[in-house]
Order: structure tokens, then C-alpha cells, then sequence
């Protein structure tokens, strides 16, 4: 048995890759699929469709989707991994898991890593802080577009498909790698959508606050008839692409900071003569900023950091950039009290940061703090 796990989380990532908040997926999953399967017989799909139908009137009744969202919030405040899975997941995918665990020979996880790994998208990594949300709203629910639900069968399928091959083959002697990959390249798409078990489902929008920053933000969820049951699509639940990692959850400071020095270090690579020595600010009030190069782009520099946090503009924050990395302050404009700064300034080996730290206590206002930078700058001019 050779790295089970690595070839079923290779498989898993494919369709996360597919499914992501606003990505157009069916259109590309002919792209990693082929038509080359063992079909499920007609008469096979059609009871199996009347089955789900059956279960959809009897049972779906048990809880609403709004209901169902609540839970999965409860779930994931309380850090439940395993409830927020399940819940994420088709019936007896604990039957996939737990095959990985036995036969991984490489990596050694138990099967609370691997449901972590999964769920890194709205959990973080391992050392991050949680932060826990509150839904303040459900602003709408609509029935799903055929595009978005036929994106939602497909993934589905592929876990459906991903049970059975554990039932069917979890005790073959002679199963490693090989044999998964040969089995993914004669998946066909028709198929694993019509074996999916999702009748309809909802796309419902709700108003979310971090309970850490009091910041208010839409997140987007799905909501689907998986045989009679409602199961949640969560990749967008916590916000945009741009808020659904803990590590943007944290803090603006700390979210704008990865973004602006993302985007330093891609102009750096293509070459903007830049004389990143030069030790400036830039603002969120573009009248504010100071000692800007005058090489330095500003419009291109901030599309680029949207990229990659594009709540940037719904809060007030300056940037002291020195040597080509930003050191960040910020402050929620809901909750203002809560000024944020990152990295910390203080003892930093950059000297002008460094001085900045020491001058700056943690009961200054957003602009005193401004101004000390300003001065500071201006004295090392």
C-alpha cells in the first residue's frame, strides 16, 4: 500500500480547485475527466434518482436550511472539525478517512489531520487563532442556477465516487497509488453528477461578524438536498475569497500587511525601478501619504493588493514602508478603539521602524500614530 492518502487528498484538492467561491466549474471539469468510466446503468440511475426524490419528500422537512446553517456556525465556533466534515460531506465518507489512516505508510496523520487538512479553508492552518463569527442576518436565499448546482453534483459525485471505491476495493491486497490514479482518469462527469444524491439546494447570503473586530461582511454559502438531508457548501460561508482564511479574519493590519508585501515583492520581480531603501507611507487617504517615491506606482500597487485582500477599502490604515517590506496600522472603522499594528514595531532590526516603536504607546489615537511616522521619516530624510 503506497501513499493512499496523498492520492486521495490529490483527488480531494481537484475538487476544491473546481468549487470555489465564483468559480465557473463544470465548464472545466471536462478538463480533468475523461468519458472513459464504468458507467452506472440507466435503470440504476433512474431508481437511484426516484430514491432521492422519496427521501427529499419525507425527510427534508426534519430542518430548514437556515436551521442547518446555524448548526454548521455552532459547529464551527466550537471548533467541531469533525461535525463541520460531516456536515460538508456525503453519508460514509468517515469510510474514506478511515481507510487513509490504515493504509498510509508516508505521512503517518490519524484521521483528526487529515479532516483538518480538508478543512484548511475555513479553519486556517493548525497555529492560527480562531476566531469565532456570529450570523447577525440571513439577507436572502435563492434557488440555485443550473450552472451552480451542476457544480455542486459534480463535487458530490466525486466524494460519492470516492465511498464506493473505498466499499469496493479497501481490502484488494494489491491497491496502491497507481490504482486510484487509474481509476480518476476514467471518471466521467455525466456520471459522478447523476450518482451525486443532490436534487436542488439554496445559495444564501447572510450578514457575518468577527467577534474579534466587531467587522460586519457578507459571506455566501450553499445549501443542499443531499437524499433527504441538508448538507452545507462552506467554502465561501466565512466571507469573499479574501476573508475565508483565518489569517485575514485575524486582523486588517495583519491582512493588509501579507497583501502589500505580496505585491511589493511581484513588482520587485518584474522589475519596477523602485528605490525600495527609501523609507515612505502610503495611506488609505491617498492624501496623506508621504515621501512616496516618484517611481512608485501607487494605482498598480493597490490593484495588486486588492488581489489578495479586497476588504482593504473598509478600513483606515496607513503603511510605513522601509526597505521594501510594509509594517501596517489599522483600525476597523466599525469599532475604531481597536487600532491594530503589524508587525510589531518595536526592537525591529529596521532602525527607522525600530524609533517608530519606541515613540508609539498603545493608547495613542490612528493619527498621533501617523504623525509620529511622519516625523520620523522626516528627521532621517
Amino acid at each position: 500500500m503506497k501513499r493512499i492518502l496523498s492520492g486521495i487528498i490529490a483527488f480531494t484538492a481537484i475538487i476544491c480547485a473546481l468549487t470555489g467561491c465564483g468559480k465557473e466549474t463544470s465548464d472545466e471539469a471536462e478538463e480533468v475527466t475523461t468519458s472513459e468510466t464504468t458507467a452506472v446503468t440507466e435503470e440504476e440511475t433512474t431508481a437511484e434518482e426516484k430514491t432521492d426524490e422519496n427521501a427529499s419528500e419525507a425527510d427534508i422537512s426534519n430542518a430548514s436550511c437556515e436551521d442547518t446553517i446555524y448548526e454548521f456556525i455552532d459547529a464551527y465556533n466550537a471548533q467541531d472539525y469533525h461535525k463541520t466534515f460531516e456536515m460538508q460531506m456525503p453519508d460514509d465518507i468517515m469510510k474514506v478517512i478511515d481507510f487513509s489512516v490504515k493504509y498510509d505508510e508516508k505521512e503517518k496523520r490519524d484521521a483528526d489531520e487529515i479532516i483538518r487538512v480538508f478543512q484548511r479553508g475555513i479553519y486556517g492552518n493548525a497555529d492560527d487563532e480562531h476566531v469565532e463569527v456570529k450570523i447577525k442576518n440571513i439577507i436572502e436565499k435563492e434557488p440555485m442556477t443550473e450552472k451552480e448546482l451542476l457544480d455542486r453534483k459534480f463535487a458530490f459525485g466525486m466524494y460519492e465516487y470516492m465511498v464506493r471505491f473505498v466499499n469496493e476495493n479497501g481490502t484488494d491486497p494489491d491497491l496502491d497509488e497507481s490504482s486510484i490514479e487509474e481509476a480518476m482518469s476514467k471518471l466521467d462527469t455525466d456520471d459522478l453528477v447523476k450518482q451525486a444524491g443532490i436534487s436542488d439546494g439554496y445559495r444564501v447570503k447572510m450578514e457575518l461578524e468577527n467577534e474579534k473586530t466587531g467587522y460586519t461582511y457578507e459571506g455566501n454559502t450553499y445549501v443542499m438536498n443531499y437524499k433527504g438531508k441538508w448538507k452545507i457548501d462552506a467554502d465561501c460561508i466565512l466571507g469573499s475569497a479574501m476573508l475565508n482564511s483565518l489569517k485575514q479574519l485575524e486582523g486588517f493590519a495583519r491582512s493588509i500587511y501579507n497583501g502589500q508585501n505580496t505585491a511589493i515583492v511581484e513588482m520587485d520581480e518584474e522589475f519596477y525601478d523602485i528605490d525600495w531603501k527609501t523609507c515612505f507611507i502610503v495611506c488609505s487617504d491617498e492624501s496623506k501619504d508621504y515621501n512616496v517615491p516618484e517611481e512608485f506606482d501607487r494605482d498598480y500597487f493597490m490593484k495588486k493588493v486588492r488581489r489578495y485582500f479586497d476588504a482593504i477599502d473598509k478600513t483606515e490604515w496607513f503603511s510605513v514602508i522601509c526597505n521594501g517590506v510594509a509594517y501596517v496600522t489599522a483600525y476597523v472603522k466599525d469599532k475604531p478603539e481597536n487600532i491594530e499594528t503589524y508587525p510589531d514595531f518595536k526592537n525591529d532590526k529596521e532602525e527607522v521602524i525600530s524609533v517608530i516603536g519606541e515613540k508609539i504607546s498603545d493608547d495613542m489615537s490612528f493619527d498621533e500614530r501617523y504623525n509620529i511616522c511622519v516625523d520620523t521619516i522626516a528627521k532621517k530624510k
